[in-house]
């Protein structure tokens, strides 16, 4: 009778057992489900707020108060990988839903570049890279390129070159290539160099939505006939997002009205009499004017300066510059105003 007891027992914990193993699969099960319809937010741990998997407040903030709809494409070629920063797949996935969990209006569809090899061409007569966004509102479409997703700074080559220049993974290598085979000790200073990366993916993706669903796309003013040298990469980027047209002030008498900005980038010669007097009157009622000045014609431009110390600014002889690349303005030598918005009324 004992034996049979003890037998019995046996049999009822290993059944227990059993079933309870059964339940927590079952749990497993459902917990795995729960979590595939969690917002990302909820379920990815943000080790140290990585920039690659983190968005800021302003960005959560603005994209909350979309009230359009706004669909990202992208695109994607399983053959390939990001260029930079080690950047995978499964963290862009999640840095994208660190968007749409914000919005509902705000969709992500991945395009298969080998099964649908001609979908870029309606938004960019390039070759898109794998990995690019294409961000689309009934207003417009915006083209973010793969490759600009990381860019890349060094500090030889920064030397080497005389000016301060965010590359590609691409551009990067051609550069140190080059450095490593025209200069003697080339190779021996690029061993002993600092490289840092900088993800790019929130700046690039919150203003492309910003873009492609303004109301109105402002109408900018480049101004020319001053000898000004020619705007950086990044800043002709940016612009692009404007409607900008050129205006050489040596053959106008006043602002056309519909200027909603003029710009002014390192001009070479100062303004005439009447052309300063044009640009202050366009100013003083209201206009908005984005201007750099360069430091080598600082001294040279009082007129151009004055632009600025009418509204209590001034520009001095030399450089102002800041060891994080992401914070300049563009690549080459003109003096950078470091601001955290792109632009600046004045």
């Amino acid at each position: 009778m004992k034996k049979l007891l003890q037998s019995f027992k046996r049999t009822r914990i290993g059944a227990f057992t059993l079933i309870a193993a059964v339940l927590l699969i079952i749990a497993a099960v459902l917990l795995n489900l729960a979590l595939r319809v969690i917002p990302a937010r909820y379920t990815t741990v943000q080790t140290g707020g990585s920039p690659v998997t983190s968005i800021s407040v302003k960005t959560r903030d603005f994209i909350r108060s979309l009230d359009e709809p706004v669909t990202v494409y992208r695109l994607i070629d399983y053959n390939a990988e990001y260029d930079g920063l080690d950047l995978s797949d499964d963290q862009m996935g999640i840095f994208l839903s660190r968007y749409t969990d914000q919005n509902d209006d705000l969709i992500v569809v991945d395009i298969d570049m080998e099964e649908q090899p001609d979908f870029s061409a309606d938004y960019s007569a390039d070759e898109l890279p794998h990995g690019s966004l294409i961000v689309e509102s009934a207003k417009r479409s915006w083209v973010i390129p793969g490759d600009q997703l990381c860019l890349y700074n060094n500090d030889v080559l920064d030397q080497v070159f005389g000016q301060s220049a965010m590359l590609t993974k691409t551009q990067l290598l051609q550069y140190m290539n080059y450095v490593a085979s025209a200069y003697e000790q080339g190779q021996s200073y690029l061993q002993q160099s600092t490289t840092k990366g900088y993800f790019q993916g929130e700046a690039l993706l919150t203003s492309a939505i910003d873009y492609v669903t303004a109301d109105v796309i402002p109408h900018g003013y480049l101004l020319t006939g001053l000898d000004c040298r020619p705007l950086p990469e990044r800043l002709t980027n940016e612009l692009a997002k404007l409607d900008v047209t050129t205006l050489d002030v040596t053959t106008v008498s006043a602002v056309p009205e519909d200027a909603d900005c003029l710009i002014l980038y390192a001009p070479g010669r100062d303004l005439s009499a009447s052309e300063s007097d044009m640009i202050r009157r366009y100013l003083n009622n209201g206009g908005s004017i984005l201007l750099a000045t360069s430091y080598t014609t600082v001294d040279a431009c009082p007129r151009v300066m004055t632009l600025l110390s009418d509204r209590g600014l001034s520009a001095l002889p030399g450089q102002v510059r800041d060891n994080d690349s992401t914070h300049h303005a563009g690549n080459d030598g003109a003096a950078r105003i470091l601001l955290e918005r792109q632009f600046e009324r004045i």
